[in-house]
C-alpha cells in the first residue's frame, strides 16, 4: 500500500511538471529511447508531437541525444549548433541542452530544450524550485487530505466499535493506513514491548519506565525514527502507541501532532465505551439487586433463601460455589476456608487472589466458640481467580449479602415463630387428646374397677357363703355335700387366683419390670404345644380344631414363655367365643422378614365400635362379645355362669408382650361370622 501511494505521488509530481513545461516559450521535448514522450506547444510549432519518433530529428541532433542518453546522469550543453529543423526553410543556429529527468516509469527520460543555455539554466533552476515547492506543497496537501480522510474513516468506524479491543485495533489499523509509518504497535501489558518488536533505545526505555511510575503522563517521546505517544483517559492509561517512520525526519514533532489527532479520537471512543459499560453495569447491578430483593422478600425458609440466592448468583456472576455457613466445614472449598474463618469473627474478607469473598451476615448458630468470640452466619462465594478484585464487584456482593442477611434473619425469625406456632398447636391438640384419653381412661378404669370388683365379689361371696355354712353346720352336712361345697370353694379360689395373676402380669409387663428371656423359638413347635393343650377343651365344646397349618417352618427370637402366654390367650379366646359346631384353626406363614400367625374362628364376632379399643388397658371384652357368648352359653343349657370368662385383661397383656417383641397384633372381625387375629413377629436373623 505504501508503494502504491508513493507511485501516486510521483505520478502527480510528473503531471505538475508537465503542466509547467507547457507554459515555457521555447521548444521542449521529453524523450526516452526512440520515442517523444512529451512536446510542449512551442515544440509542436516546430513540427514535434507527443508519441512521435525521434528518428524524424536531424541526424546530428539524434547523435547528440544518443550521446546524452548514454551519459544521462550528466547535463549536456551545446551552443551555436547550426541545424536544419522541421518547419524551417533554412538552417538555424540554436543552443541545445540535455537534462536527465528519470522517473519510476521512465528511468531513461531526457529533457531536450532548444534555447539559449544561460537563460535556460536560470529558467530551469527557477522551474526546479517552483516544481520542488509545488511538489512539497502537493505532498503536504495530499498528506493532510490522507490524514483527514483516514480520521473521517476512523471516526465512522469508531461509532460501530463495541469493545475497547475494537477501538484499539481500529486506531492501530488507521495509523498504518496513513502510510506515514513503517511500524505501528500498541503497548498494553505493563507497557512492555510486544513480542518481535525491535529493542528500544535506552532513552526510550527510560521514558517508558518514567511513564509507568506516573511521570510524563502528558508528554511524548520523539527521536530519530521513533515516536512513543500515550493513550490516556482521565483515570487510566490504555496503552502507549509505538510508531516508527520510514526515515529520520526533522518534522517528527509536527508528525506527533497528527498522531495526537488519531489518539484523541481513540481516547474519546474508549472513554465513551467505558462510560457506556459502567452505565450498563450499573443498570444490570440495579436490576440484579431488584431481583434479589423481590425473591428474598417472598422467601420464608433459610434453605429456600440459600437455594434462591445461589441460583441468582450463578446466573449473574462467574462463580463456582456459594453457601451460607455457621462454621468451617469440609463442604467449603479449601482456598476459602481461612477467609470464612475470619468472616465468622465479623470481618468482610476477600481471598488474596481475588477468587473468593466472605461476608458476615448477622449472628447465627452458637453464641460463641471455644475462644469466646461471637460467631456469625457467613455468606461465602467462590469463583475464578481475580473475580472479586474489582471494587464495583465487591460493592455489589456486599450490598446483595447485606440484603440477604436481613432476609435470612427474617426467615429464621419466621421459622422460629412458625415452629413455636406449630408446637403450640401440637401441644394444644395433644393436651386435648390427653384430656379425652384421661376421661376415657377414667371411664374405663371405673368400668374396670366395677368389673373387677364384681369378679372378686362373686367368688368371694360364694367362698364365704360355703365356708360359713360348713363352719355353722359342718357336723350336720353329709360327706358328699361337704365335698361338693369344698369343690366350689376350690374352683372359686382358683378363679380368684387367675384374676390376681392376670392383674400382676399386666402390671409387670406395663412397668417393664420383667426382662424377656430371648431365645430361638420354633413357632411350628410352639403352635403344636398350644394345640395339644387346648384340643380337649375344643372337643368338649364340639368344635372343629384341626392341627396348625404350617406353610414353612420358621423361627423367631423371643421369650418362649411370653409368646406361649400370648398364643394361649388368643386361641383360648377363640375357643371360648365360638359356639358348638364352629371351627377354630391356626395358620403359620412367613416372608423374608416376618412370620405371621393367624388365629381364625367362626365365633360370635366383635362389634365394630369395640375393635379399636379391644386392646385397651381398661377395656373389658366381657361387655362386647363376652356378653353374647355368655348369653349363648346360658341359652344352650350351660348354666348361669362359666367361670372361664375373665376380666378381659388377656388381650391387653398379649398386645403388651407382642410390642415388647417389636411385633404387631391386628384383628378383623364381623359379628355373627367370626374373628381373625394376626400376630406379626420379626424372623430370626432379620434386623431393623
Amino acid at each position: 500500500m505504501v508503494e502504491t501511494m508513493a507511485k501516486k505521488e510521483v505520478t502527480e509530481a510528473e503531471e505538475m511538471r508537465t503542466d509547467v513545461f507547457r507554459l515555457l516559450p521555447y521548444p521542449l521535448l521529453i524523450v526516452e529511447g526512440g520515442s517523444i514522450l512529451f512536446a510542449n506547444p512551442a515544440a509542436e510549432q516546430w513540427g514535434f508531437e507527443d508519441g512521435g519518433s525521434i528518428d524524424s530529428l536531424p541526424r546530428d541532433i539524434l547523435e547528440i541525444i544518443r550521446d546524452g542518453t548514454i551519459r544521462r546522469k550528466k547535463k549536456k550543453e551545446y551552443r551555436g549548433l547550426v541545424m536544419k529543423l522541421p518547419g524551417f526553410s533554412e538552417a538555424v543556429t540554436i543552443d541545445l541542452s540535455l537534462v536527465p529527468i528519470p522517473s519510476i516509469e521512465h528511468p531513461n527520460a531526457l529533457i531536450v530544450s532548444f534555447v539559449d543555455v544561460t537563460w535556460h539554466h536560470q529558467t530551469m533552476d527557477e522551474i526546479a524550485r517552483i516544481v520542488l515547492e509545488a511538489e512539497a506543497a502537493n505532498r503536504e496537501l495530499n498528506l493532510k487530505i490522507r490524514i483527514l480522510s483516514e480520521l473521517a474513516r476512523l471516526g465512522e468506524a469508531l461509532l460501530k466499535a463495541v469493545t475497547p479491543a475494537d477501538v484499539k485495533d481500529l486506531l492501530v489499523s488507521s495509523l498504518r493506513n496513513t502510510g506515514l509509518f513503517r511500524e505501528v504497535l500498541l503497548l498494553e501489558s505493563g507497557m512492555k514491548e510486544s513480542g518481535g518488536n525491535a529493542a528500544l533505545p535506552s532513552d526510550a526505555k527510560e521514558w517508558l519506565e518514567d511513564f509507568e511510575r506516573g511521570f510524563n503522563r502528558s508528554g511524548f517521546f520523539a527521536k530519530d525514527t521513533l515516536i512513543l505517544c500515550p493513550l490516556l483517559s482521565r483515570e487510566s492509561a490504555f496503552g502507549i502507541l509505538l510508531l516508527r517512520v520510514w526515515e529520520p525526519e526533522s518534522g517528527l514533532i509536527s508528525l506527533v501532532e497528527e498522531v495526537r489527532s488519531f489518539v484523541s479520537l481513540g481516547t474519546f471512543a474508549l472513554e465513551n465505551l467505558l462510560l457506556s459499560d459502567e452505565l450498563l453495569d450499573t443498570l444490570r447491578d440495579l436490576s440484579f439487586r431488584n431481583r434479589v430483593s423481590r425473591i428474598l422478600q417472598s422467601t420464608r425458609s433459610p434453605h429456600d433463601l440459600e437455594v434462591s440466592l445461589r441460583n441468582l448468583l450463578l446466573s449473574y456472576l462467574p462463580i463456582k460455589w456459594f453457601g451460607i455457613v455457621d462454621s468451617v466445614s469440609a463442604a467449603i472449598p479449601r482456598p476459602l476456608m481461612e477467609t470464612v474463618e475470619q468472616a465468622l469473627r465479623g470481618q468482610t474478607v476477600v481471598t488474596p487472589d481475588g477468587s473468593g469473598m466472605a461476608v458476615p451476615g448477622g449472628r447465627g448458630g452458637p453464641e460463641g466458640d471455644e475462644t469466646g468470640l461471637r460467631r456469625y452466619s457467613v455468606f461465602a462465594i467462590y469463583g475464578e481467580k481475580g473475580a472479586f478484585h474489582s471494587a464495583a464487584r465487591r460493592k455489589l456482593i456486599q450490598s446483595v449479602f447485606d440484603t440477604a442477611a436481613i432476609a435470612l434473619r427474617n426467615a429464621r425469625l419466621y421459622q422460629d415463630i412458625r415452629a413455636h406456632t406449630v408446637a403450640l398447636e401440637f401441644l394444644n391438640k395433644e393436651l386435648a387428646r390427653a384430656v379425652e384419653n384421661l376421661k376415657a381412661a377414667n371411664e374405663m378404669k371405673s368400668r374396670f374397677v366395677s368389673t373387677v370388683s364384681h369378679e372378686f365379689r362373686t367368688p368371694l361371696t360364694s367362698i364365704l357363703s360355703y365356708v360359713e355354712t360348713l363352719l355353722a353346720e359342718g357336723e350336720k352336712i353329709d360327706p358328699a355335700t361337704r365335698k361338693e361345697f369344698l369343690t366350689v370353694v376350690q374352683d372359686e379360689s382358683r378363679r380368684l387366683s387367675r384374676l390376681i395373676n392376670q392383674l400382676l402380669d399386666f402390671s409387670r409387663i406395663q412397668s417393664r419390670d420383667t426382662e424377656l428371656s430371648i431365645v430361638n423359638v420354633d413357632l411350628a413347635d410352639l403352635l403344636g404345644q398350644i394345640h395339644a393343650a387346648l384340643e380337649p377343651i375344643a372337643e368338649q365344646k364340639l368344635l372343629e380344631f384341626p392341627e396348625p397349618l404350617v406353610e414353612a417352618a420358621c423361627a423367631v427370637l423371643g421369650d418362649r414363655d411370653a409368646l406361649h402366654q400370648v398364643l394361649l390367650n388368643i386361641v383360648s379366646n377363640a375357643i371360648q367365643y365360638t359356639l358348638p359346631g364352629g371351627r377354630v384353626r391356626i395358620l403359620l406363614d412367613s416372608d423374608e422378614e416376618f412370620a405371621y400367625i393367624h388365629v381364625e374362628d367362626t365365633g360370635v364376632g366383635i362389634p365394630p365400635d369395640s375393635l379399636e379399643n379391644i386392646f385397651g388397658e381398661f377395656f373389658t371384652v366381657t361387655q362386647t362379645r363376652a356378653e353374647v357368648a355368655r348369653a349363648e352359653h346360658i341359652r344352650s343349657g350351660g348354666g348361669k355362669e362359666d367361670p372361664s370368662f375373665g376380666t378381659g385383661l388377656g388381650l391387653a397383656i398379649a398386645k403388651a408382650i407382642v410390642d415388647r417383641h417389636q411385633g404387631q397384633i391386628e384383628v378383623r372381625s364381623k359379628v355373627g361370622e367370626g374373628t381373625v387375629f394376626t400376630i406379626k413377629l420379626r424372623r430370626r436373623g432379620v434386623e431393623e
